[in-house]
């Protein structure tokens, strides 16, 4: 017996198109899309079901919306991570780093330190720390970036108290920080 399809909701099909038109580069990055409107009288549907549509592209990474713009293709699509750390992720590779993230969607990976001190944080870092005024933390601050552009910053502070040393922030301190 023959398996059948379950038949795929509309604005699926929508996000679909708009995706693949995108990838082929019917909208380059920085062009927008044509707005809800438009595209609700292009494929029969009501504004709700487009809206769903962009939704899906937007949480993909693909677009992002702008007052007074519309829906603006990226140059460089977000890069989801889900953090898997392995128990023994100190004895074999993990699967959660940045980099083969990157790598793995077909971009190339860069993730320069560019700051690694110990500094007198913002008062809301120290509030959240709870460091007395005053007391230092240690900064570490990465660019995470695709095709050297940039994707992410990451900044960690950890209380002076806890590092000992600005040595604990070299190299990578792995995937569980």
């Amino acid at each position: 017996m023959p398996t059948l399809e379950p038949p795929r909701a509309r604005y699926k099909q929508v996000a679909e198109a708009l995706r693949a038109a995108i990838h082929r580069g019917d909208y380059p990055p920085g062009s927008t899309l044509p707005s809800q409107p438009e595209l609700a009288r292009e494929y029969g549907l009501n504004q709700s079901s487009i809206s769903r549509s962009i939704a899906m592209l937007q949480a993909e990474g693909l677009i992002r919306t702008e007052h007074g713009r519309g829906s603006v293709v990226l140059d460089v699509p977000t890069v989801k991570r889900v953090r898997r750390i392995d128990k023994d992720y100190r004895t074999s590779p993990g699967g959660s780093s940045y980099a083969e993230q990157v790598t793995r969607s077909g971009r190339t990976p860069r993730t320069p330190l560019v700051q690694c001190e110990a500094i007198v944080p913002p008062p809301e870092i120290a509030e959240v720390l709870q460091l007395a005024e005053g007391e230092e933390a240690l900064i570490r601050k990465r660019h995470m970036l695709a095709e050297e552009k940039p994707v992410q910053i990451a900044t960690s502070y950890i209380p002076m108290a806890v590092a000992g040393t600005v040595d604990i922030a070299f190299p990578d301190t792995g995937p569980s920080g």
